[in-house]
């Protein structure tokens, strides 16, 4: 579970990325890491509809994790090749390599061949996906995160002890004075001699 944390910290770090060009630097220091047929903002739009859970997710998902955009390549270059009367620029087999997954038969396996680390990555944020969370501090500065358990709420120890200070100033605002009386001391009144 400690490999999986790191591993996923880029794809946190791409997803809670503020600004264009907060994104831009990500790829400057990850080159390699978002597909190229896929635009760095877009990127960490999909991911953040992911972290958000329900129907959307599902289908970000399948458009990052079924490399569409390498397989749409694929089939136009053979396209053009046929056109052309040309042969074909890939066989068969390289094509099946090309594809983001494929059958291994003999091995009676399904075998993952991402063409980029966030694929991959993002396939082990699905594996886990009952642990990806946005912070319920809405201050937060880094909102998307991968929770240690299902009912995780903050993605840290400062953003929940943080929302426990708001409690406890409202808790106090409604019903500080009321907690003051209950424990004042009861004055017991001397008999008059």
């Amino acid at each position: 579970m400690t490999k999986a944390r790191s591993t996923l910290a880029r794809l946190k770090w791409l997803a809670n990325c503020g600004t264009p060009q907060e994104v831009q630097e990500f790829r400057v220091q990850n080159p390699g890491y978002i597909p190229s047929e896929l635009a760095g903002w877009s990127a960490r739009n999909l991911l953040r509809q992911i972290w958000d859970g329900g129907n959307k997710a599902s289908t970000a998902a399948t458009l990052i994790l079924c490399g569409q955009g390498a397989l749409r390549s694929i089939i136009n270059s053979v396209k053009q090749a046929v056109a052309a009367n040309a042969e074909s620029p890939l066989s068969e087999e390289a094509a099946l390599l090309l594809l983001p997954n494929r059958v291994d038969w003999p091995r009676g396996e399904l075998v993952y061949n991402w063409p980029s680390d966030l694929q991959k990555d993002l396939h082990l944020l699905l594996k886990q996906s009952r642990l990806a969370r946005v912070c319920a501090n809405p201050d937060c500065g880094s909102p998307y995160f991968v929770a240690r358990k299902v009912d995780g709420r903050y993605c840290s120890t400062d953003c929940a002890d943080a929302m426990q200070n708001v409690w406890r100033s409202r808790w106090w605002r409604e019903h500080g004075n009321e907690w003051r009386e209950k424990r004042k001391p009861k004055t017991k009144m001397r008999a008059s001699r």
